[in-house]
C-alpha cells in the first residue's frame, strides 16, 4: 500500500498577482505536475492519499498552508497506465502588490486525467512520460485597506516526465513539465466595482522530490510563468506524508 502511495504533495490551481492599476489576478499557478508512484506493473491498481504542508515564496508573495490529494492509477501493461486524481489546498499569508504586507487568502482544487508511458532503463531506474487534461477552480481574497474577492476557473493540459532512481532506502524523482491553462477570472472590489478577465497561462516547471521509507516526502519546484508579455519565476517548497 505504501509503495502505491507516492508523493505527499503536488498538483493544484492557484491565484495571485498583477499590478494595482490592472487587477490582482493570477500571476502564478500553484499547480505542480501530477506525479504518481515511480513504478507500475501490468494490471496494477495504485491508490494514493497524501497530505502535507506547502510553502510558496517570491519577491511579492509569501504563503503557507495545507494540501490534501487523492489519486488512482490503473496500469494497462508494464508500459501504459492512466492516472485520475485531484487535490484541494488552503493557503494564507501576505503579499506586497498593492502595498506592504497585504493579507492574502487562497483556496483551490484541481483535477487531472493523464495517460502515462513508462520506460525502464535499468533495475531501480525508470522514467514515466505523462500527458492529459487538467482543470480547476479557486477563490482568493486580498485585504489592502479595501477588499478584493476573486474567483477563477482554469482548464487546459499538462505534459511532462518524471524519472525515479532508488538510492539506498530513498526514491529520488526529478521532474519536468509544461502546462497551458485558459483562465476565466471574476473579481469584486469592496468599492462596488467588478470585472471579468480572460487570459492564458503558460507554465514550465522542474523540481525534485524525495520519498523516504517512512512515507515522509520533501520536495522543491521551480516555476516559470508567462501570460502574454508578462512573466515571472517562483519557488514552491513542501513537506508531507503519504498514507
Amino acid at each position: 500500500m505504501r509503495r502505491a502511495l507516492f508523493r505527499a504533495f503536488w498538483s493544484l490551481a492557484g491565484l495571485a498577482a498583477s499590478g494595482p492599476a490592472l487587477s490582482y489576478g493570477t500571476q502564478f499557478i500553484l499547480a505542480p505536475p501530477p506525479l504518481g508512484h515511480p513504478v507500475y506493473r501490468d494490471g496494477q491498481v495504485q491508490y494514493r492519499v497524501s497530505g502535507g504542508l506547502r510553502g510558496y515564496s517570491s519577491e511579492e508573495t509569501d504563503l503557507t498552508g495545507a494540501t490534501l490529494s487523492l489519486s488512482r492509477r490503473q496500469a494497462l501493461s508494464d508500459r501504459l497506465a492512466f492516472n485520475l486524481g485531484g487535490q484541494a489546498d488552503y493557503l494564507s499569508g501576505t503579499d506586497r502588490i498593492f502595498s506592504d504586507d497585504n493579507d492574502l487568502t487562497v483556496w483551490q482544487t484541481m483535477l487531472h486525467l493523464t495517460g502515462e508511458v513508462q520506460h525502464r532503463f535499468a533495475p531501480g531506474w525508470n522514467a514515466i512520460f505523462f500527458a492529459g487534461p487538467k482543470g480547476g477552480y479557486g477563490e482568493y481574497r486580498v485585504e489592502y485597506g479595501e477588499r478584493l474577492e476573486g474567483r477563477e476557473t482554469l482548464y487546459g493540459y499538462v505534459v511532462g516526465v518524471q524519472s525515479s532512481v532508488r538510492v539506498d532506502s530513498l526514491r529520488v524523482t526529478p521532474f519536468l513539465s509544461y502546462e497551458a491553462l485558459e483562465s476565466r477570472r471574476n473579481e469584486d472590489f469592496s468599492t462596488g466595482t467588478s470585472r471579468a478577465i480572460d487570459r492564458t497561462h503558460r507554465i514550465t516547471q522542474y523540481g525534485l522530490e524525495v520519498l523516504f521509507r517512512s512515507g515522509l516526502t520533501l520536495g522543491v519546484t521551480r516555476q516559470h510563468w508567462s501570460s502574454g508579455s508578462e512573466e515571472a519565476r517562483y519557488t514552491f517548497y513542501q513537506a508531507g506524508y503519504q498514507f
